[in-house]
């Protein structure tokens, strides 16, 4: 039931794009157990790229998408279920090479309010969900050698807090939850800084803290021209966007 529900709103997300935007290709990666939804998926002109296995935890499906970023060119990857508006997210990515960037994310903390506030384990620069890039990078490469070093403790899951304290990122075991952005901000996120990075904020957010500010410090000692761009406020037209140096 549950599929028959996500494939119905995938749908209706294809169909936007067929009507609104017909040049954006729409690349689904679907799990190996799910291969009968093919037919269906290319007869309403989706790109499908079976995976080799199917994916009972977390990971490795919700890393699919990053293979993406392999492609040259313009790539946004969103996940319909949690992007309230997709053809925004491209438009985004679209602006991208106009202001001299590589890539648009969304940060955010997760867990409990006094988590949110105060732990660095549970910051996140960037939301699998949604972002975007015109720059290219080599994914299946990174993601196996990550795993690899990760299983054999090569990598270092510990976030180093002044002399003394020290502790784990969250997320940071395979194949379970929150690992797919673990491997976003320990792999992708440094690379893509380099190369510039927009970075979307709602104005009403209060949840990003300190860590979120050590990010953003971060991103322009990276690259000059890394920018925040706001968007939803109060009283201005919905999705109203404004951008500034974030400097």
């Amino acid at each position: 039931m549950k599929v028959a529900r996500d494939f119905e709103a995938l749908r209706g997300v294809i169909t936007s794009f067929a009507k609104e935007r017909p040049e954006v290709v729409v690349r689904v990666f679907l799990a190996s157990d799910l291969v009968f939804l093919v037919p269906d998926l290319v007869a309403m002109g989706c790109e499908v790229r079976v995976m080799a296995t199917a994916s009972p935890y977390p990971a490795p499906g919700e890393m699919w998408p990053f293979l993406a970023l392999s492609h040259q060119g313009l790539v946004t990857v969103v996940d319909w279920r949690e992007t309230p508006n997709p053809l925004r997210a491209v438009e985004r990515t679209e602006g991208l090479a106009a202001e001299g960037l590589g890539y648009w994310r969304e940060a955010y903390t997760s867990g409990e309010d006094e988590t949110r506030r105060a732990k660095p384990t549970h910051y996140r620069p960037i939301r699998k969900a949604a972002f975007g890039s015109v720059c290219s990078l080599p994914m299946r490469e990174l993601m196996e050698a990550f795993l690899v070093l990760s299983e054999r403790g090569e990598f270092s899951p510990e976030l180093i807090l002044g002399e003394s304290k020290r502790k784990k990122a969250h997320g940071y075991q395979w194949p379970g939850e929150g690992f797919a952005e673990w491997f976003l901000l320990a792999v992708v996120f440094p690379r893509m800084a380099i190369e510039g990075v927009c970075t979307y904020v709602a104005r009403e957010d209060r949840s990003l803290n300190q860590w979120f500010a050590l990010d953003i410090d971060y991103s322009c000692w990276a690259h000059p021209r890394a920018a925040i761009r706001f968007q939803g406020v109060e009283g201005e037209k919905r999705g109203q966007e404004t951008i500034e140096s974030a400097r």
